[in-house]
């Protein structure tokens, strides 16, 4: 009986532990979770642009890709209300319309698309939430935050 006592001590304590354990309040592996993607430039740039497009060889560096330069701090300017050499009577990114934004067409590989879908490391291409937060972010009238 006593070690029966004992063998249930120790399974209590043990089950305490492990509860207290998976607590993830105080937790680090919260630093490890991906950043939340917002539709702002700010969000878009960080968990899109920077790591997908402006790159070496692609949309960054001193001779990014169709002049699309795509870094931080260079993005909105060479995007939004800008003409698409691809297809010249769509913008790039026509503020308050993705529909009508060349870059929702090149992410999504339309058919009116010139060249290859983007980012052309894929596939896999961006998820449709990405596309999805960039769409919402031209729909809201593309600004500059």
């Amino acid at each position: 009986m006593f070690s029966v006592y004992r063998i249930s001590l120790a399974l209590l304590l043990f089950c305490s532990l492990v509860f207290v354990g998976c607590d993830s309040s105080d937790s680090d592996d919260d630093m490890d979770d991906p950043p939340m993607l917002e539709a702002t430039l700010s969000s878009i740039q960080a968990n899109i642009f920077s790591t997908t497009c402006a790159t070496s060889g692609c949309h960054a560096g001193e001779f990014p890709q169709r002049d699309l330069d795509l870094a931080d701090g260079n993005a909105f300017a060479s995007l939004v209300n800008v003409a698409s050499m691809g297809v010249p009577d769509l913008l790039l990114v026509n503020p308050s319309n993705a529909d009508s934004s060349y870059l929702i067409w090149k992410l999504e590989g339309n058919a009116g698309i010139a060249g290859d879908r983007m980012p052309r490391s894929g596939p896999p291409f961006l998820t449709d939430d990405q596309i999805g937060v960039v769409r919402q972010w031209i729909d809201a009238g593309a600004m500059d935050n």
